[in-house]
């Protein structure tokens, strides 16, 4: 009674307010100024020290604190009086938010309460939507203190998954099939890896601080005419280190004649049959004719030794989709309105050019999709899942010097191009990047490949020595049901499935003396009710099998990674 006495004396109670995971005390102070009150408790013995810290607590998206009280083992955090509106009431299924804005303010809410996990006395704040308000921007509110970052940790993981997909659907409980046909597809992949068991807080922001997705244009955006034939132009770009500075000079426009373009009869396939640098320094060649219908890019080249080169899309406004290749032969992904590329973008460590040495490539360019590159030489191919192209006009650049010779330039119209990027066993890389030679596929981090289903499915890989190399293996349904097997730290492999939360199915133990070096073989048989998968290293097998409620048709098998590469040996 003596605490709710100090309480009582010290503030004037006129409403308590319910949430669903805490309460806020409208009242009066004893100068007659209207505050919130928010009660919580305080596992701590120095009180002094905790009330002193959760008085210095400042962050932009956590609800400002005014005033800490002592109160037994309970803190009383003073909020200023604003008038407060749920996100629920502003995020409907009718009014969902637009994907920039949801990932925008989805990024700078889990970010604050990544902070405050590691925080010098560690805290959890909800970020179930009833608990998020807003005022001139979003707010946390409720927050609890833990005794160690690991109880906070454990406390905040089934807080902060759903967030997500209810800024895009407005749905608490929106399930992964209802988001299949109205997202883009980066959309949809950050969403899938949210829900994945072995994904962190702070791998889910750094996915998304490293998206690049299109906005849908709310007014059409009318393509100029094309002209009679394409021509090509000289520009000056200058580098700067490691990066690429794109400055354009346009005082240094030097037209080839245009009967070294070859065009067929309705202009669907444009032809070069070389184009050559002629300077030391870096210089590009361009095309005029914009781009705006699916279209595949194919080229040869060639270096006398290894120098930058770069192939990329230009928007009007100068944004830039492609690929860069610096001064070593290691590989760049130009995205969005960056002037300058940093060693911490290279796309692959295992790849790189050589000189004297072909190359083949080919740039698959759909708008709203993916730019999907292939680079191939005679002994191994790369390929990357690179960024949404936007929906605008482009234009075709190259970027070179004397060094670079590039051959058979070929422009074709395609509007069946996804095609092309699919594997003669029907397999594709959905995401990342992977470098294939001729007894291996090497799949780097944060890849994705995808299969076709098939009622008897195997593979064989290598990993690291970490034991988190065990690839996660992920089936999807007709439904859009998912099943994911992924190793668990307790040395053992889980089977779960996923809808809105994880759903611990199945598990089996590893053997003693496990080494993810080593050769490994997984079976996946469907057997009508029930799903078996068969694990074998050096002769040791161990079997994982689930029960299905009912027979169920998957279409796809999906292999991911995290942070590791994955050697997928050839059947």
């Amino acid at each position: 009674m003596s605490e709710e006495k100090h309480y009582y004396e010290t503030f004037q109670v006129k409403d308590v307010i319910r949430y669903p995971k805490g309460q806020l005390i409208l009242s009066n102070s004893t100068q007659g100024e209207q505050v919130y009150l928010q009660e919580i408790y305080n596992p701590y013995r120095d009180i002094n020290h905790v009330q002193q810290l959760m008085a210095q607590l400042t962050y932009p998206y956590l609800y400002p604190i005014k005033q800490v009280i002592q109160s037994g083992n309970r803190l009383i955090l003073v909020h200023p009086y604003m008038k407060l509106r749920p996100l629920t009431q502003l995020v409907t299924i009718k009014k969902p938010m637009l994907p920039d804005q949801a990932i925008k303010l989805y990024q700078n809410l889990l970010r604050t309460a990544i902070h405050l996990l590691h925080y010098e006395i560690p805290m959890v704040v909800h970020m179930e939507p009833e608990d998020i308000f807003l005022v001139h921007q979003p707010y946390l509110l409720f927050v609890k203190l833990c005794s160690s970052v690991g109880e906070a940790v454990e406390q905040f993981e089934n807080s902060w998954r759903g967030l997500f997909p209810f800024l895009l659907t407005g749905k608490k409980d929106a399930t992964i099939s209802s988001l299949q046909s109205c997202l883009p597809i980066q959309i949809r992949e950050l969403l899938y890896r949210s829900f994945e068991p072995l994904i962190t807080p702070e791998d889910m922001l750094q996915l998304c601080e490293q998206a690049h997705f299109a906005t849908v244009p709310r007014r059409k955006v009318h393509s100029r005419k094309g002209k009679k034939y394409w021509w090509i132009g000289i520009t000056a770009f200058s580098m700067l280190g490691m990066g690429l500075s794109l400055h354009f000079v346009n005082d240094w426009l030097k037209p080839v004649s245009s009967t070294s373009v070859q065009q067929n009869k309705h202009a669907d396939v444009i032809t070069i049959p070389q184009i050559s640098f002629h300077d030391q320094k870096i210089s590009s060649l361009y095309m005029n004719q914009t781009l705006k219908q699916p279209t595949v890019v194919q080229f040869s080249f060639i270096q006398k030794e290894v120098s930058p080169f770069s192939a990329f899309f230009v928007t009007p406004d100068k944004e830039r989709f492609g690929l860069h290749f610096d001064h070593q032969g290691y590989p760049y992904i130009i995205a969005g309105h960056k002037k300058k590329i940093s060693t911490q973008d290279r796309a692959s460590s295992t790849f790189h050019l050589k000189p004297k040495q072909e190359y083949k490539f080919q740039l698959i360019f759909q708008p709203n999709k993916p730019l999907y590159i292939n680079v191939s030489s005679q002994d191994q191919k790369w390929l990357i899942v690179g960024p949404v192209l936007s929906e605008k006009e482009y234009q075709l650049f190259f970027l070179g010097n004397w060094m670079t010779h590039i051959q058979q330039v070929k422009v074709t119209k395609n509007n069946r191009a996804q095609l092309l990027w699919r594997q003669k066993d029907g397999g594709q890389l959905v995401h990342g990047n992977l470098v294939e030679q001729s007894k291996q596929i090497i799949l780097m981090e944060q890849s994705q490949f995808q299969y076709p289903y098939c009622p008897t499915f195997h593979y064989r890989w290598q990993g690291q020595d970490d034991e988190k190399s065990i690839p996660l293996i992920e089936l999807e349904s007709l439904t859009s049901e998912r099943f994911i097997l992924f190793y668990h730290p307790s040395h053992s492999i889980e089977l779960v499935q996923v809808t809105t939360q994880m759903k611990r199915l199945s598990s089996i133990p590893l053997p003693k003396k496990w080494n993810p070096k080593d050769e490994t073989e997984l079976v996946m048989m469907n057997q009508g009710e029930r799903l078996r998968f068969t694990i074998q290293q050096d002769k040791k097998s161990r079997d994982l099998t689930y029960q299905l409620k009912q027979p169920m048709i998957f279409q796809y098998i999906h292999i991911r990674t995290d942070k590791y590469l994955l050697r997928i040996l050839n059947k």
